[in-house]
Formats: structure tokens, sequence, C-alpha cells
């Protein structure tokens, strides 16, 4: 059967016919868990940012004409899109111009709908951290602001004070 199949650089076992995946072999894959993968995600999002920042940069550092800048790598093709909306962000007479310089700021992590989105990511850290103290934890703060009728009104209170505690 080995010379019915192709052998992936994976070990994955691949019909030579139709070209799908079949039965037999062992898939190896460099991410081993959820929290690898995320990272993997989030760096290959900060090097295409890098890449847009520095195409800008450059062009900007040129007087705003294309460059001929011919870039490398598996990012070549953000650095030449960064380039071209530069140029449309920067034309006057473009009506879609506005429409360019935000793509610019956005895809760089400069707009603030990004900062909008990181401030809501650390409230749920902050929330992980609370569910991670326990169900144990919760059901006190809870019963306590139940008993204390008054103390609802201070329950931001409670909840800055529970986050400090955990950090």
């Amino acid at each position: 059967m080995a010379q019915d199949v192709i052998i992936a650089s994976n070990g994955a076992h691949i019909d030579p016919v139709t070209r799908r995946f079949v039965a037999g072999g062992k898939p190896v894959t460099a991410i081993d868990s959820p929290s690898m993968g995320r990272e993997l995600v989030q760096r290959r999002i900060e090097k295409k940012r890098q890449a847009i920042i520095d195409a800008a940069n450059r062009l900007a550092a040129e007087g705003g004409a294309l460059s001929g800048t011919q870039y490398c790598g598996d990012l070549a093709f953000v650095g030449h899109v960064a380039e071209a909306q530069f140029v449309k962000a920067t034309n006057p007479d473009d009506p879609k111009s506005t429409d360019a310089a935000r793509f610019l700021l956005t895809e760089a992590g400069l707009a603030e709908a990004k900062q909008t989105e990181q401030t809501q990511a650390q409230q749920g850290d902050t929330l992980a951290a609370l569910y991670a103290m326990g169900a144990g934890a919760a059901d006190a703060v809870l019963a306590w602001l139940a008993a204390n009728s008054a103390a609802r009104v201070q329950a931001a209170d409670v909840v800055d004070a529970v986050s400090e505690a955990v950090e």
C-alpha cells in the first residue's frame, strides 16, 4: 500500500489519484495546544502590522511616491498593498483617501477600534480571573451582596477589590 499513496512531509497519506487524505499514517503538527496556536496567530498579526508600518514609513520618508522597493518573504504582498493604500490615502483628490487611511491605521493596529477591542480583552481577562477563583469565592461575594442590600450600590468597589486581590 505504501506505493499506492503519497506520504506528505507531515506523515499524512494522500491518494495520488483523488489527492485526498486516506487512512493510515499519522500526521504531525507543530502546534501542540490551542494556546500555542493563538500565539502563532498573534505573532503573524504583529508581523503583518509591522510590515504595514514599515512600508508606510518608507513611503513617507521618500515623499509619498511609490518606492519600487522589492519586498521579500511571506508577507511581501502586505508591503505592496500598504504602499498602494498610502499613495491613495495621501492623495487629496482621491474620493477614497479617507477609506485608504482608515485601512492603513486599522491594519497597523493604530485605530481606536483596536484599542477598544484591547480594553474589552482586558475586561475579559479580569472576568476570567474572577471565575478562576472558583465557585466558592463567587458564591461568597454574591451572598454578601444579597445580605447587604445597601452594599449593592458599592458592587463595583467589591469587584475592584476582588480583581486587585487576584492580581
